[in-house]
């Protein structure tokens, strides 16, 4: 599910390039186990303003987890679901601490990424929003290969999940 029919790099042998269709019925299941890397970032007018300068709207990492919750949890919402929580309505998510990810302007100037992995269970509640989700991914830095959803379908119960 991408925007254009992915074509084969010019390094790949022709042996070891496939592509894979997503069914159209795949993200029309409830809930999901989820994988997200992601570069979760916010806007901030104080710290952007420089001297009075024009802002240039840059973007800022997030450092504690309080943060990057809060930041999942937008994200969720704003694309058509919400993450599974416990008996204190507290999101059961897992993520891994921050980790740069360095590349190179077209200059040969170094630049740097931050991203998170997040872990977890999530429920659908738009179904159109979440398709978009999918498809085109969440947060900044896609082209960076941030904002894929690795999602694998789950049967919720009252004892918890069932693959």
């Amino acid at each position: 599910m991408c925007r254009e029919e992915p074509t084969k790099p010019d390094w790949a042998e022709s042996l070891n390039w496939k592509v894979n269709p997503v069914r159209e019925n795949f993200p029309f299941h409830h809930h999901y186990l989820f994988d997200l890397l992601a570069n979760p970032t916010k806007r901030d007018k104080e710290r952007d303003a420089w001297n009075g300068r024009e802002p240039k709207r840059r973007r800022f990492n997030l450092k504690t987890p309080e943060e990057h919750e809060a930041w999942l949890v937008r994200k969720a919402e704003e694309h058509g679901f919400r993450l599974a929580s416990d008996s204190e309505n507290r999101p059961l998510i897992d993520f891994d601490p921050r980790r740069d990810y360095a590349f190179t302007y077209r200059d040969r100037s170094l630049g740097n990424h931050v991203g998170a992995r997040y872990h977890g269970v999530l429920e659908v509640i738009d179904r159109k929003k979440f398709a978009a989700a999918f498809k085109y991914g969440i947060g900044s830095a896609k082209s960076f290969g941030f904002g894929l959803l690795l999602l694998a379908p789950v049967i919720m119960n009252k004892g918890g999940i069932q693959s």
